[in-house]
């Protein structure tokens, strides 16, 4: 199936056992970026927007002395 027909994929889906066959394999495909590869380039991304400095960490903000 090329073009995508909603109704048709709808009546599929809507398909129950044991009054009709249970529908099985790819309905519906649609081209979308991997889940992991998103993720994966979205750390990137903020590793390189972020570089971490232990000496600004310890000494930004509030700080105290413990005695």
């Amino acid at each position: 199936m090329t073009k995508r027909i909603p109704v048709l994929i709808k009546m599929v889906k809507d398909l129950e056992f044991p009054n009709s066959p249970v529908p099985m394999g790819i309905i519906k495909r649609v081209k979308a970026p991997i889940f992991e590869d998103v993720v994966h380039e979205q750390i990137t991304m903020a590793k390189d927007k972020f570089k971490p400095d232990l000496k600004k960490l310890i000494e930004a903000g509030d700080t105290w002395e413990v005695k």
